[in-house]
C-alpha cells in the first residue's frame, strides 16, 4: 500500500501552488511516459529538505545503524512529526510530536490524515543512491538557493524528482525500486517516548538540517549544491575540430541530452581537457568512465558527444 504516499488531490505547496501539475515532456528514466505529474508529497518533501540545508527550515534528515530518520517541523506550532524507515525492509515508524507538552500521537498517512511528506523525506537516503533522484535533488537546492528565479526550470526538475520517487517506490519489479511499507488503514508504527527517552534513532551522521528531538546533531557546514550547467552553455562548446562538418549518417547516431539530465562537473572536464589537448604530442582521445550499472555512464557518454561536437 506504498501508493497511500502519494495523494494527488491535494494543494501544491508554494511557490509552486497554482501551477499546473501535469508537467509535459518531461520525466525520469524509469516512464515510459513522456510527461510527469507533480504531487505534494514529494514536493513537500523536496522543499524540506532544500530549506533544510539552505538554514531555512527546521528538523533535520540524518542516518543510524543503517536506518534513515527523520525530523519534519510541521506548518503547527511545536509540532515535529518523527519518522524512521528502514530500506532493508521497508519497515516505517513514526509518530507526532509536541515540543512543548512532550506529547506523542498517531501519525496516520492518506487522503483524510497525514499527507505522507515525512515519510517521503524518510525515503530520500535511499532515493539519493539513485543518480538521476540526486543530481536533480542538487538542482533543486540550488534553485531553493536562487530564490526559485526560474519557477518553470525548477517545476521540471521537481517533476522529474516526482517521477522517478513515483516509478522507483510504486514498482516492486524496478531495478531502483525502494521499499516503503504503509499498510491500508495508513496508521505508522510509533516512534514511542521510550525510544525518545533511550535516544534508540538518535542520528550518527546529519544528511540536512539540524535535530533537536531524536539527538542533538547539526548538518556539516560548508555544503553548497552543485552549480547547475544549462545544456546550451555546453552542446557543442568543445568541438575539436571546428571546420569539421557532421555527415547525415553522423549526425543520427548524435543522441540529444534529456531536459532533466544534470550534467555533472566531470562530463565538463573531459571535454575541456580533450578540447585543450588536440594538437599536442598527447591529446586527450581515450576516456573511461567506470562504476556499477545505474551510475549514469551511458548519458555520461552521450554527454560528452554532445559536448564534442554540434548537433545540426
Amino acid at each position: 500500500m506504498s501508493k497511500k504516499l502519494f495523494v494527488f488531490n491535494r494543494d501544491l505547496p508554494e511557490p509552486f501552488k497554482g501551477i499546473a501539475k501535469l508537467v509535459k515532456g518531461v520525466h525520469s528514466q524509469y516512464s515510459s511516459s513522456t510527461d510527469s505529474t507533480l504531487t505534494a508529497t514529494v514536493a513537500k518533501a523536496v522543499l524540506a529538505y532544500a530549506k533544510m540545508q539552505s538554514g531555512e527550515a527546521l528538523g533535520g534528515l540524518g542516518q543510524t545503524g543503517g536506518k534513515s530518520v527523520v525530523e519534519y517541523k510541521s506548518a503547527a506550532a511545536a509540532e515535529y512529526h518523527l519518522v524512521v524507515h528502514d530500506p532493508a525492509d521497508g519497515n516505517l515508524l513514526a509518530s507526532v510530536y509536541n515540543a512543548n507538552t512532550q506529547a506523542i500521537e498517531q501519525y496516520t498517512v492518506g487522503e483524510k490524515a497525514r499527507d505522507g511528506a515525512a515519510l517521503m523525506l524518510a525515503l530520500f537516503p535511499a532515493l539519493m543512491r539513485e543518480p538521476e533522484f540526486k543530481s536533480n535533488l542538487e538542482a533543486f537546492c540550488g534553485y531553493q538557493r536562487d530564490e526559485f528565479s526560474d519557477l518553470g526550470l525548477a517545476a521540471k526538475t521537481l517533476a522529474v524528482l516526482c517521477d522517478n520517487a513515483y516509478r522507483r517506490i510504486i514498482d516492486i519489479i524496478c531495478p531502483e525500486h525502494v521499499q516503503a511499507k504503509v499498510d491500508a488503514t495508513g496508521n505508522i508504527a510509533r516512534i514511542s517516548k521510550t525510544h525518545l527517552d533511550n535516544k534508540t534513532y538518535e542520528p550518527q551522521s546529519v544528511l540536512a538540517g539540524e535535530f533537536s528531538v531524536l539527538g542533538q546533531m547539526a548538518a556539516p557546514t560548508g555544503y553548497v549544491p552543485a552549480a547547475v550547467i544549462p545544456h546550451s552553455d555546453f552542446e557543442g562548446q568543445y568541438k575539436l575540430n571546428p571546420d569539421r562538418v557532421l555527415n547525415a549518417k553522423e549526425r543520427a547516431l548524435m543522441r540529444e541530452l534529456q531536459p532533466w539530465y544534470i550534467l555533472p562537473g566531470e562530463i565538463v572536464s573531459v571535454c575541456k581537457h580533450a578540447q585543450a589537448s588536440t594538437g599536442k604530442p598527447t591529446q586527450m582521445r581515450n576516456f573511461a568512465l567506470r562504476g556499477p550499472a545505474g551510475t549514469g555512464k551511458t548519458k555520461g557518454a552521450e554527454a560528452i558527444a554532445a559536448g564534442l561536437a554540434y548537433r545540426m
